[in-house]
């Protein structure tokens, strides 16, 4: 309701896809949502015009979805200045394997692996030379 304070109101569905990684892209995820083996499909139509049960359809990433109502408060430039220069904004990042403490975390997107992995994950169990 009243999105960003735009008076705008809309509905955001969410849906599980099949999981395979070919449905990160958004045309897979259609067929796979309509029940089909997730393939791509052949562009155009583009899924705008054409796409879930060919009705005109957004697909976004729901990491996407999850930041824009703090870039709607905070703006486009708090974003762009999170991280270093051409390498902007924030990420989510799943630590697991070796590490200490495994956790998903968003930091920004220019953040060192090793930075990454001693911050959120308490290093590597047995140190950096156990690898």
């Amino acid at each position: 309701k009243n999105a960003c304070g735009s008076g705008f109101d809309f509905d955001v569905f969410m849906h599980r896809g099949a999981g395979a990684y070919i449905c990160g892209e958004e045309t897979a995820l259609i067929e796979s949502l309509e029940g089909k083996q997730g393939k791509p499909r052949l562009k155009p139509p583009f899924p705008a015009d054409v796409g879930v049960f060919g009705c005109p359809t957004t697909v976004a990433n729901v990491e996407t979805v999850a930041v824009a109502p703090t870039i709607c408060r905070r703006g486009g430039s708090w974003f762009v200045g999170l991280g270093r220069p051409r390498n902007s904004g924030t990420k989510l990042f799943n630590i697991s394997g070796h590490v200490n403490t495994p956790c998903t975390v968003e930091e920004e997107m220019s953040i060192p692996m090793k930075e990454l992995i001693e911050r959120h994950a308490g290093g590597i169990i047995g140190g950096w030379d156990n690898l």
